[in-house]
């Protein structure tokens, strides 16, 4: 299967509309564990789009660690897979609500009123400070991935015109992980990579907490107490679905003590 994603070399133009990672000049900034020589045209589609998941997953446990983010978390479970191999399973979840009133399903909105006030949020740029948004014929300015639009907007109710990097991002966040999920190759006999399961996003119907609409501070930005037509009494869980979109999606890496080293294992079955 042909990559969907356009690997590039500072002073190339977006060949789509699209959101862009830039590799970092040291692997610890922006695609983290990436230097630019692994971007390179010479090496493998396979092996760039699993070194690109394997960074994408490894920046989102690191923020769920470090931050709360409203109804979306990622964990990662490590397990030995021979000598030197390393499984590293990691499980993204996100809740959504459909909203009976307006007939809208999208991930559950951050609070707009309250002592949680725009608590929850998940910008793109905390996980990739350097991300943009690039249109065709744009000029890139260094290494990195460009990911069509086109692609995210398979999965979430997104255009290239409304994508706004400066507020929450986890539609498009979401619609990132579920693409990959949808597209990514997995290890087989003919084709060599470093994933080797995936399990697509499934719902499970889950449960809206108390909390989510609180008259006066709620954690959802469900309803807004601070509108002036705004009417506890009007406010009922029965308004609302919620569903769970958990999926997961399995890297093995290598490790080589002698010579202190450590990455994807891109192999065949």
């Amino acid at each position: 299967m042909a990559t969907i994603y356009q690997f590039a070399e500072a002073g190339d133009t977006a060949n789509t509309d699209g959101i862009f990672f830039p590799v970092g000049a040291t692997i610890d900034v922006d695609l983290k564990g990436i230097t630019p020589d692994e971007m390179a045209a010479s090496e493998p589609a396979l092996t760039k789009e699993g070194k690109f998941g394997l960074s994408l997953f490894n920046a989102l446990v690191d923020y769920s660690t470090a931050n709360t983010v409203l109804a979306t978390t990622t964990t990662i479970a490590d397990a030995a897979a021979g000598p030197n191999l390393i499984n590293s399973i990691y499980t993204f979840n996100i809740d959504f609500v459909g909203i009976v009133s307006d007939g809208t399903f999208k991930p559950l909105p951050v609070p707009v009123a309250g002592a949680n006030a725009n608590s929850g949020q998940l910008l793109l740029t905390d996980l990739f400070p350097n991300a943009s948004k690039l249109s065709i014929g744009d000029a890139i300015g260094s290494v990195g991935v460009l990911v069509p639009t086109s692609e995210l907007a398979k999965f979430a109710s997104l255009t290239h015109a409304a994508i706004n990097l400066a507020e929450d991002n986890r539609d498009l966040i979401y619609a990132l992980v579920h693409n990959y999920f949808a597209t990514v190759e997995i290890r087989d006999a003919d084709n060599a990579s470093g994933i080797v399961a995936i399990s697509l996003p499934v719902n499970t119907l889950g449960t809206l907490p108390v909390d989510a609409i609180d008259p006066v501070n709620p954690t959802t930005g469900l309803i807004d107490p601070s509108a002036i037509d705004f009417d506890p009494a009007t406010v009922r869980g029965d308004l609302y679905a919620v569903t769970s979109r958990i999926g997961t999606i399995t890297f093995q890496t290598i490790k080589n003590n002698i010579l202190q080293t450590f990455d994807l294992n891109v192999v065949t079955l």
